[in-house]
């Protein structure tokens, strides 16, 4: 069974999930912190295989365990997931996901890098799971051709000032 930790500042709960992980090799963390954009779910522990942790923004714990569970069990059972991989053999139904890198684990992973990362070496490893059907649809405005321009901050204020100003005119 996984279990599903829900992040609390407290002593004890780092030395819980450490004792989950012994025993199931595995969790699922859910934190919702009000200063944050969207709940974040993950794994906890899956470094400890040498694989990056697997994480998931904007959904309830429920959803974050169905979607990060069947990912969990197949590093498990010796699967390797790349970035930008499409691991859905891994889902029954349609569901499509893709996996990215994601380099802020020690703001949005605060217990994984607690209990796991060294002093002195890099931040654990994250894969960020993308649910593709939610990214992909019609374009709803026409895409514009890219100008790049390179000019003064103090230039630019001056230049959207007056731009505006003309606007309100």
């Amino acid at each position: 069974m996984t279990e599903i930790c829900y992040r609390r500042p407290d002593d004890a709960y780092p030395r819980q999930v450490a004792q989950l992980v012994r025993d199931q090799g595995w969790v699922v963390e859910h934190d919702a912190r009000p200063e944050w954009p969207a709940p974040v779910t993950s794994t906890i522990g899956l470094c400890r295989r040498a694989h990056p942790e697997f994480m998931v923004f904007g959904c309830d714990a429920p959803t974050g365990l169905a979607l990060l569970e069947p990912l969990a069990l197949a590093v498990q059972d010796g699967h390797r997931l790349l970035d930008c991989d499409q691991p859905n053999r891994f889902y029954p139904g349609a569901e499509r996901i893709e996996l990215i890198y994601f380099p802020l684990t020690t703001s949005y992973l605060p217990t994984v890098n607690q209990l796991f990362r060294r002093n002195g070496t890099a931040p654990i490893p994250a894969q960020l799971l993308l649910r593709t059907d939610l990214l992909e649809g019609p374009l709803t405005v026409a895409p514009r051709p890219v100008r790049k321009t390179t000019y003064l901050v103090s230039e630019f204020n001056a230049r959207h000032h007056a731009a505006k100003a003309g606007d309100e005119s």
